[in-house]
């Protein structure tokens, strides 16, 4: 399923994945993911491919031993990119719209 709001070439919603050109993604970094949820918005039926357990790419967390590693950014210093991409969605970027899944390994797009 795809969790943004995907549009025709007539700006009309598609909602038979059909009739939707497709798109392959390969990597679920973070460019991989800003990627598929472009082409999701502008109305593709996206397919995300990631070698690794989960998705990340180099923002992943590693665990062994009972401890957590943190593998990527533990800061983002480019927050207006987010924006322009929650943006193109039709949404708006703020804490009060985000809802942090930790454990979740499926990524919808």
């Amino acid at each position: 399923m795809n969790a943004f709001r995907a549009m025709d070439e007539r700006g009309q919603l598609a909602h038979d994945v059909g009739q939707r050109p497709k798109a392959l993604v390969i990597g679920s970094g973070f460019g991989g993911l800003a990627a598929a949820i472009r082409l999701s918005c502008k109305g593709y039926d996206v397919e995300v491919l990631e070698k690794l357990e989960q998705p990340g790419g180099r923002a992943q967390v590693h665990r062994q031993d009972g401890f957590t590693f943190d593998a990527g950014p533990t800061i983002i210093t480019a927050p207006f990119l987010l924006e322009e991409l929650w943006a193109l969605c039709g949404r708006r970027f703020s804490k009060k719209n985000l809802k942090a899944k930790p454990n979740s390994t499926k990524v919808p797009v």
